[in-house]
């Protein structure tokens, strides 16, 4: 006799109409770290608005850094969140990383996708 599983339904009150800001109200992200790649377009943009509305520092994955910088300054102007960085993307098939880039200390600051 073969026992089955039967899977249990996840509900949740959000659905094809929900937006990111609505599924993240109320939590509270300060002191996390998000990266969101193809953070200069389309739900790239409001997934990290949301993420830096809720205090989370948000580094925008994008191949296109000048889209990335205009992004990053429009999330900084809607969230009043300064911590948004922006890093090129490096989509070769052989590495999936994020390239590294100096802090205002003069350190270095990579970041690894996996």
């Amino acid at each position: 006799m073969k026992d089955t599983i039967t899977p249990t339904l996840i509900q949740t009150r959000f659905g094809f109409a929900s937006t990111a800001a609505e599924v993240i109200d109320g939590i509270d992200l300060s002191g996390k770290r998000a990266i969101v790649t193809g953070g200069s377009s389309g739900i790239g943009i409001e997934t990290a608005r949301a993420l830096a509305g809720a205090g989370a520092e948000v580094t925008l994955a994008v191949r296109d850094t000048d889209a990335g910088d205009r992004t990053a300054t429009d999330i900084t102007a809607t969230t009043g969140n300064t911590a948004i960085h922006v890093e090129r993307l490096d989509p070769s098939p052989h590495t999936h990383s994020i390239q590294p880039t100096r802090t205002d200390s003069g350190s270095y600051r990579s970041h690894y996708l996996a």
